[in-house]
Order: C-alpha cells, then structure tokens, then sequence
C-alpha cells in the first residue's frame, strides 16, 4: 500500500493553508509597558463623590475596584483606577476609558494579546476574518 499521499501534496486550499510554513511571526505584545499587576495595588479615596460612582462599574471584561490616583510623575497625567480583568491580572484605567460607550469589548493587555493570537490563526486557518471571536 502506498502511503505518499500522506506526506503529498495538500488535498484542498484549507489543507494547504494549514500545511504551509508560513511566516515567521512573533507577537507585537511586550511584557511590562503597561500598568499591570497580578495582585491588586492599594486604592485611595476618591477625590470626589461624582467619580466614586465608578467603583463597581463593569467595562467589557473590566471591573472598577477603586481610585489608584496619578502614577505618572508627569504635569498633565490622568488620574488612574484600577480594575480587575476576568482571567484575574489588574490594570490602570483612566475614568474617560471607563466612561467611553465604544469600550464594550474592553479586556486587559494579556486577552487583548491572546484574541490577536486566536484571530490570526483563525485567518490562517480559513481564510476568512476571526471579528466573531472578539464577541467571545
């Protein structure tokens, strides 16, 4: 029995795209150049009543646990909250993120890094725009 056909040519364009080599692609996503933490850093008291609402709040996957105050040592920096992503690691927020109607879909850097990662080898693998998955 000959089984060449195993180790051939691809049966069809969806065999080929999965068969291929590819590119050599590395993630864009480095460790560390964003605020966030693995355990939760110590909040402050809100500055004032109408911001304090925040707290709670769920943006996306993101969930408001209190007021971090101004990180960056810079003049104009934005005051930063903490929120807490499902699969657990914290990052910083500015109130004008939370409060952004288009941040539905909001999620930390490391599900944002790993949706990049199941998109593209969903469009490698078919062909065909992974948009659906962000719904996920």
């Amino acid at each position: 029995m000959d089984y060449n056909f195993i180790a051939g040519n691809p049966v069809n364009k969806t065999a080929a795209r999965v068969m291929a080599r590819g590119e050599s692609w590395g993630p864009m996503y480095t460790p560390g150049t964003c605020n966030r933490w693995e355990f939760p850093k110590k909040v402050k008291l809100c500055p004032n009543q109408k911001d304090h609402e925040l707290v709670g709040v769920m943006v996306g996957r993101l969930t408001v646990i209190g007021y971090l105050g101004k990180i960056s040592a810079a003049k104009n920096a934005d005051a930063k909250w903490l929120v807490k992503c499902n699969c657990g690691w914290y990052e910083a927020r500015t109130a004008k993120a939370i409060r952004n109607p288009n941040n539905k879909h909001d999620r930390c850097s490391e599900c944002k890094h790993l949706l990049y990662i199941r998109k593209r080898e969903y469009f490698n693998r078919t062909g065909k725009s992974g948009d659906h998955l962000e719904l996920e």
